[in-house]
């Protein structure tokens, strides 16, 4: 992605309270009936549904929702990649404290703790 596109705070925007945006059929024919728009985010919508949850990505919704929604292919990938950059670092700080819990408890009683 070009380096002088960035994402800001305005590029996701939490609705509250939730807007009713009625239903919604996806490209591969999905239809998530009774929708509620909870955040909208540079690569999709959150909503609520009649069945539970779902994000649904803007390359998987029609153009004229993508019009609406103000979808942003550049924004998009730039945050797919911050999140996917996000997911990781997660993965390495858990797997860091889980090796520092298990250094804690293979220690004898009396030892000094690390």
């Amino acid at each position: 992605p070009p380096s002088d596109v960035t994402i800001t705070d305005d590029d996701i925007i939490a609705v509250d309270p939730p807007a009713s945006i009625g239903d919604i059929t996806d490209n591969g024919g999905k239809t998530y009936f009774n929708c509620m728009l909870v955040k909208i985010e540079p690569d999709g919508l959150n909503v609520l549904h009649k069945a539970g949850a779902a994000k649904l990505f803007f390359t998987d919704l029609s153009p004229d929702l993508q019009k609406k929604y103000h979808y942003n292919p550049t924004k998009d990938a730039i945050y797919r990649d911050m999140e996917a950059k996000h997911m990781a670092d997660s993965d390495e700080a858990r797997a860091d404290y889980e090796a520092q819990q298990k250094a804690l408890n293979a220690a004898p009683h009396g030892a000094p703790r690390p």
